[in-house]
Order: C-alpha cells, then structure tokens, then sequence
C-alpha cells in the first residue's frame, strides 16, 4: 500500500463541567434571583436595582426562566419551571423566593432536615438544610465534545 492512501484520523474528547450552582430557598427574599445568565431561558434584559438585607442594593441585569431536575428523597426526579428568574450577577447562590411561590399557591411541609415544596398532592422539589438555607438537590450536567481531525 503506498502512502498516500493511508488516511489518518485523530480523536480527542473533551469533558467540560456546565456551570450550575445548586438553589437555594430563602424565606425573606422577594424574588427569584441567578447570578449565571447562561441557565436562563427566554432571556430578556430588564435593567434595575434590587434592596437585599444587606445594605448596597443589588443590579439586575435581565430576567428568564428556568428548568430545575430536582432530585427527590425517594430517587425520582422532578421537572419544575421558575418563571421570572432575575439575572443578578452579584448574589452568591441561585436563590427560589418562597413568598413568590406561596402567591402562586404552593404550600411548605418540614420535617427535619427537609422540606418539601407541594402544589396540591404533588412534590415539586425538595431541600435539605445545608448550613443556613435549604438546598435544593438538582442533577448537574456534564458537556462532552467529540472533535474528529482528518489529514
């Protein structure tokens, strides 16, 4: 075989780790925030402030929605979409209001370290104390990327 018959192929695969820091369920604030923009969907920009507990206000830089897979304590997995996710750049943890998810309906049940999050009979998500908020368990995603060289 001569060689310019010879074909060469190279494969690398690469895995990059997506960015998605886990929420969390504060009680006192008033709205759905996210400091990646990446997670949002049907993002729009809608520049403002927001007050926090601490003293500086907060920027907004836009807003979207949100897909969470919430991990349940008996293994299955929930689908639940936060609409109206402000785009924070600033605040340290995605955070779920819970006064903004009681005015849609949605009630609270505790026992011990969990709680759950339920509309009617159905469990939407749950969380687990993890410090001084509750965390909400979600699946983390990983990206893999195939690049193929031919010479």
């Amino acid at each position: 075989m001569e060689e310019k018959d010879k074909a060469e192929e190279a494969n690398i695969t690469t895995e990059n780790k997506v960015r998605n820091k886990s929420f969390y369920i504060d009680m006192a604030c008033t709205s759905h925030m996210i400091p990646l923009a990446e997670r949002l969907l049907n993002y729009s920009k809608c520049p403002g402030f927001i007050e926090s507990s601490s003293p500086k206000s907060r920027e907004i830089v836009g807003k979207g929605d949100v897909i969470m897979d919430c991990v349940l304590r008996d293994g299955l997995v929930s689908s639940f979409c936060v609409l109206n996710v402000l785009h924070v750049p600033d605040v340290a943890h995605p955070l779920i209001s819970w006064r903004k998810l009681r005015e849609k309906g949605y009630t609270e049940f505790g026992e011990g370290d969990y709680i759950s999050i339920n509309k009617g009979m159905k469990v939407d998500f749950e969380a687990v104390f993890d410090r001084n908020l509750f965390k909400i368990p979600a699946i983390t995603h990983s990206a893999h990327i195939t690049y193929n060289f031919w010479h």
